[in-house]
């Protein structure tokens, strides 16, 4: 390889060493953040918490004592249900969604308390 062979493969080398940094930097800047949006609360018989934002959402999670009926949901319902338990801990909705408010609500007929809710956002 002559010298202007190589010193052109080492500044076009460089630049793309640079250029796959940049790529990855960008796609991790947009990477899914937690948003805890009850944490350690009492959550009354009959009631939910729920995010404040409609965002995409990865997940939505619940932890609380059990056995305690609790369930997690996405309003304006997409998708639509309800992903409830007695005993599961957390009770988890993996299933994604666009542009939804984030819900975890006591469905059982006794307070619950401690309460954690986290959810997504990207």
């Amino acid at each position: 390889m002559s010298e202007i062979n190589r010193s052109s493969f080492r500044r076009w080398g460089g630049t793309l060493a640079v250029a796959v940094i940049a790529l990855l930097a960008a796609s991790a800047a947009y990477a899914w953040s937690s948003s805890k949006y009850v944490d350690t609360e009492s959550v009354p018989a009959g009631y939910g918490r729920f995010e404040g934002g409609t965002y995409s959402r990865e997940f939505n999670k619940v932890w609380r004592p059990t056995p305690h009926y609790f369930c997690v949901h996405y309003q304006p319902g997409s998708p639509p249900g309800n992903i409830c338990s007695v005993w599961d801990n957390p009770v988890v909705d993996n299933r994604n969604a666009f542009q939804v408010d984030a819900h975890c609500d006591n469905n059982d007929d006794v307070s619950s308390y401690p309460v954690t809710c986290l959810t997504t956002r990207p």
